[in-house]
């Protein structure tokens, strides 16, 4: 479990934030280096006081002291880890009731968090000669990150759901990669992902498909 602290707070359009973590206790943290590897990432329940982490456990979890009842744990993807500087970027959706949501929005440098080791989960087989990566904005940070890794020569198209043109970013992408935006779903109207999926014409040829998005 690694103690690590904000250094940088920037918001990348109205619908979402961006939060870089840095300080000693990323020393000696390992990423899976996989595109879609996700954390826990230990919160205070109200506010911004320091959360109370937990430790580590020989099964791979973790283990709150007795009676703590204040740390909240959500799931959250890597955006970017920048192991020679030590910086974790993560990227929070904007939403209303969201403890996450809510703290990232008030985060400052110098407020405090708590991450564990991350795993992906993406796992292209060998030898693919086309993917698809289909996200709404939770699975955005994600699926951009494995726009920006496409492998060479692998015919790339990313369809990303977010609730209006202005939640769009720029990104610098492959050449061979198709990234297309569409508007709705995210809580804001009925999504259009399944229908994109079911709608796809995929080609012969070996290929790989990837979904991600809000557990609904």
């Amino acid at each position: 479990i690694h103690r690590v602290q904000v250094v940088e707070v920037r918001w990348l359009n109205s619908g979402m934030v961006r939060v870089v973590f840095a300080g000693e206790g990323l020393d000696g943290f390992v990423s899976s280096s996989v595109g879609d590897e996700y954390l826990r990432l230990f919160l205070p329940a109200e506010g911004h006081d320091e959360p109370i982490l937990p430790e580590p456990t020989d099964d791979g979890y973790w283990r709150f002291p007795d009676g703590v009842t204040s740390t909240t744990v959500r799931t959250y993807t890597v955006r970017d880890w920048d192991a020679d500087a030590r910086r974790l970027t993560i990227d929070f959706v904007v939403h209303d009731g969201g403890v996450a949501a809510r703290w990232a929005m008030g985060a400052a440098p110098g407020h405090i968090a708590g991450v564990n080791t991350p795993r992906g989960l993406y796992a292209a087989p060998e030898g693919i000669r086309w993917q698809l990566l289909v996200a709404d904005a939770t699975g955005l940070p994600a699926a951009l990150r494995l726009a920006e890794r496409a492998p060479q020569g692998v015919r790339t198209r990313v369809v990303i759901e977010v609730a209006s043109p202005d939640e769009e970013q720029r990104v610098a992408t492959p050449a061979g990669v198709e990234l297309a935006w569409v508007h709705g779903g995210n809580g804001h109207g009925p999504s259009r992902l399944e229908h994109i999926v079911r709608a796809s014409e995929f080609p012969q040829d070996p290929g790989y498909v990837w979904v991600a998005g809000e557990a609904r």
